[in-house]
């Protein structure tokens, strides 16, 4: 059978650092999609079309952005990448949009592109592809992502696939095969030239609306109680350094009864201090945080030392805290198939929660 392992140890990855589309056999360069001056020449070779969905509210790249097909090991843990086989240039991209591309690769795959990816049937070679877009930086490379066609691959199989993947809908030549993360089982159908393969933009930050808390103590003591995202990476990592300002979003809270519920502002993008790399999520980088409640005596809107902390996130049952994500790579992608977004995600323990559940502001040690 195919091999699902992989795709399904999100936790047991190596490291990996941002993929740059070097180039290989087979790439085409100079293509321009729509915002360009002229469009690709015909392909007459194999072409795979799609679009390329941006969500309404994604925060999108000020440059332009590419879409490239290049080559996947399925058989490595960390689902190895290689060499590009074809490039597009969608220009610069907007909230909203749904930008054509079109991809012309070779007929049939180059030697070094196949591989046996079914440990059962070593005989058996196919060659596997993922999609991907990227804020490209003029030369080619990503430095900054923006999807994949994952849980889509791109399979050729170079002869007669054996039964089960013809039982899955994997026939000779080039196929799209569809990976359910659920019952870690693919299912597939034959890719026919100009054959389209569609791509969302899952890797973008799309903000979200302000986090619902229900405050448990009675803050009519107090003379400004201020609530918003306090940056604790550096407390769970102490190879981390401090940011250098912690705070985020501070809301002006106005309760005079305990037990009441409020709703933050949204919390915007972090600023570069707070984002660093995670083992555990190795194509992420981002921050934790806690929401802290405090008395804003100074007026700046960000806590300060000396201030008086009124309650917490984390002093409230159930504990629960905030991870903001950024891809660092197309496999960032996988991620998203567990629910987990690219920006602010809602987390108790090791488990990521829907954003509508909220949090509870309390403080135990106080009362």
């Amino acid at each position: 059978m195919i091999r699902l392992a992989p795709l399904a140890l999100l936790l047991a990855c190596n490291g990996g650092t941002i993929e740059t589309t070097d180039t290989g056999e087979g790439v085409d360069s100079g293509e321009t999609g729509e915002t360009g001056e002229t469009g690709p020449p015909p392909c007459e070779r194999f072409e795979i079309i799609g679009e390329l969905h941006v969500p309404a509210a994604a925060v999108t790249p000020s440059s332009a952005v590419t879409v490239d097909i290049v080559a996947i090991d399925l058989s490595v843990e960390d689902i190895g990448t290689g060499a590009v086989r074809g490039a597009f240039d969608v220009g610069v991209i907007s909230a909203g949009d749904q930008q054509a591309y079109s991809l012309c690769i070779d007929e049939t795959p180059v030697e070094a592109d196949l591989y046996a990816p079914d440990d059962t049937n070593p005989t058996f070679m196919a060659a596997t592809y993922v999609l991907r877009a990227f804020e490209d930086d003029g030369e080619g490379s990503a430095t900054a992502w923006v999807g994949a066609s994952f849980p889509q691959i791109v399979v050729y199989a170079a002869g007669a696939p054996p039964q089960d993947w013809l039982d899955i809908g994997v026939t000779e030549g080039w196929n799209l095969l569809e990976f359910d993360f659920v019952n870690e089982s693919f299912t597939g159908e034959a890719l026919a030239n100009g054959g389209s393969v569609d791509m969302d933009a899952q890797l973008l930050f799309t903000p979200k609306e302000g986090l619902r808390a229900s405050v448990i103590p009675d803050l009519s003591a107090a003379s400004a109680p201020t609530a918003g995202a306090y940056n604790i990476t550096s407390l769970i990592d102490n190879t981390v350094p401090p940011p250098a300002e912690a705070t985020l979003g501070g809301t002006a809270v106005s309760l005079a009864t305990s037990n009441a519920n409020i709703q933050l502002d949204a919390f915007p993008v972090p600023p570069g201090d707070h984002v660093h790399a995670f083992t555990d999520l190795p194509y992420v980088a981002g921050g934790f945080y806690q929401v802290l409640l405090w008395d804003d005596t100074n007026g700046t809107g960000t806590y300060e030392q000396g201030e008086p902390p009124l309650a917490s996130s984390f002093s409230a049952t159930p504990g629960r805290g905030m991870a903001y994500l950024e891809a660092r790579d197309w496999r960032a992608s996988i991620y998203t198939l567990q629910g987990i977004a690219m920006g602010w995600n809602l987390i108790e323990g090791e488990a990521f929660l829907d954003w509508s559940t909220g949090v509870v502001l309390d403080n135990t040690a106080g009362r």
